[in-house]
């Protein structure tokens, strides 16, 4: 006789008594081994663990400094506007020469002219905007701005005299200054410590694209066209940035630290402690309240922190990039060789935006000093070999075949000075200004910076055409080449590393030393 057994899952069979136990045995086994594996892959290892708790801890995080990276993209879409302004005149020059520009007859000396009155403009309103913005705050500061930089680009556009022309100009120039000097600053103080360098070196990326954009739309449209194009920019800017947040430590400035606390959580995440981070602010606001600005300025850490900051920006614009910003497409036919300058300064201007991209990615790695120093080193060394070649060709040192072997250079030498200018030069300058001045004196402190670097931008854009005519144009670059030498010396001996440290932590080191 058989007796039935039904094995549990997956068996049902009739067996003999003798193989029942057997039978029993086995597949509870089975059973049994596959449940303590299904159980070992629930329990997760100690490193699972620590990897779980690690990637939720970074995507927190990110969380979090979300809303810091839109406001920080928001505010630099006006430096957007700012790069166009700059570089509206460096791909029409020659077509300006050429072609006239809505009637009005441009010669060598209205182009070094239209492109220093932006310059002049800017040098009037960068302190006035300062004061500007501890008044009405960095956010409405920066809105008011947008409307001289529109009255600026319709005056150009209806143009139909030199005057309107040239007083359209400086009233770009006047929002160019203020933006300048406003921008970073407001960048810095809605920005936690540890991506204050990244997000701040947004206002270089996009002041690049500005530069960009002006170089390639001005190879697809004439001249009246584009202009009406890169006029409209202020405008896009203007409604994206109008919802973004007024920085919290202009509100702790005025007393106002509940509007702080909200500023700070919606910067932070509703769901971020930002007790502590208020805290430090009103710790350094209140360090100085009762101090007047005279009193500040004459302190021995504002004394050293204006003597380093300040050469920086002042030196700045002869380092080649004013120059090369302003008069790309002149500079490219210069060259007297087989290359489409229209198409030169569109290069220019894509490995302007990349190099500047990669210094948001790597600014807070690797840190302000060294990327500062590596920047102007190689600066110096790129614009010295476009000297070289200028060298070569006007004072006919070598043959034309020579020459013609070595048509690549001035591209690469631009495209690689852009590249590591825009490395540190570019960024840390004004960065530098935003971290170290304490901040009852910062939005002056950045006044005045920009004030410096825009009067040395009107000097060399001016007169660069009388320099270049008195001197040769290889001796014009000879210069830049040796100042950006003895500015990356300087850094080394004096500038210190401010990557990673609070405002708190900043202002601390510099008064114990």
């Amino acid at each position: 006789m058989r007796n039935s057994f039904v094995c549990p899952t997956f068996l049902s069979v009739s067996v003999s008594n003798p193989w029942k136990q057997i039978i029993e045995t086995t597949a509870n086994n089975v059973l049994a081994i596959t449940s303590t594996v299904q159980a070992s892959k629930m329990i997760p290892t100690q490193e699972e663990e620590d990897l779980r708790i690690i990637t939720s801890k970074r995507n927190e995080i990110w969380r979090r400094r979300v809303p810091q990276y839109i406001a920080a993209l928001s505010a630099c879409l006006g430096s957007v506007c700012t790069g166009a302004v700059e570089g509206w005149t460096g791909n029409i020059s020659e077509d300006m020469k050429k072609l006239s520009f809505n009637g009005i007859t441009i010669t060598e000396d209205h182009l070094g002219l239209i492109g220093s009155l932006s310059s002049l403009g800017s040098v009037f309103a960068c302190i006035p905007s300062a004061y500007l913005s501890d008044w009405v705050g960095r956010k409405t500061a920066i809105l008011l701005l947008i409307v001289p930089l529109l009255l600026g680009w319709l005056l150009i556009i209806l143009a139909q005299e030199f005057w309107m022309l040239g007083l359209g100009r400086l009233l770009c120039g006047i929002t160019d200054g203020a933006f300048y000097a406003l921008l970073p600053m407001y960048v810095t103080e809605i920005s936690e410590k540890d991506i204050r360098g990244g997000l701040t070196a947004y206002f270089d990326l996009f002041l690049t694209v500005g530069i960009l954009v002006s170089f390639t739309v001005a190879n697809f449209l004439d001249i009246y066209q584009y202009t009406i194009v890169v006029g409209c920019l202020p405008i896009l800017f203007g409604l994206i940035f109008c919802f973004q947040p007024e920085s919290p430590i202009f509100l702790a400035m005025k007393g106002k630290e509940k509007e702080a606390s909200q500023s700070l959580h919606r910067l932070r995440k509703r769901s971020y402690n930002v007790t502590d981070e208020v805290e430090g602010i009103k710790l350094i606001v209140n360090q100085n309240h009762n101090h007047s600005l005279l009193t500040t300025m004459r302190k021995k850490y504002t004394r050293r922190v204006m003597l380093i900051c300040f050469p920086l920006t002042i030196l700045q614009p002869m380092s080649g990039i004013t120059v090369i910003t302003y008069y790309t497409a002149s500079i490219f036919a210069s060259t007297k060789v087989d290359l489409d300058e229209k198409l030169c300064t569109v290069i220019f201007g894509m490995v302007t935006v990349f190099s500047a991209f990669l210094t948001t990615l790597v600014i807070d790695k690797l840190g302000r000093r060294t990327m500062l120093i590596t920047s102007l080193l190689g600066s110096s060394l790129a614009i010295g070999i476009l000297a070289l070649f200028f060298t070569l060709q006007y004072r006919q040192l070598v043959d034309e075949s020579v020459i013609a072997a070595l048509h690549f250079l001035p591209i690469v030498s631009v495209s690689l000075f852009t590249l590591t200018f825009s490395l540190g030069y570019g960024t840390v300058p004004w960065l530098l200004i935003s971290e170290l001045f304490p901040p009852e004196i910062k939005s002056l402190a950045a006044g005045c910076g920009a004030t410096f670097n825009l009067t040395s931008v009107f000097l060399v854009s001016r007169y660069y055409f009388d320099l270049k005519s008195a001197m040769g144009i290889d001796i014009t670059f000879y210069l830049s080449s040796i100042i950006n030498l003895i500015t990356g010396v300087f850094v080394y001996y004096y500038v210190p590393e401010t990557s990673g440290k609070s405002f708190a932590e900043l202002q601390a080191l510099f008064r114990a030393e």
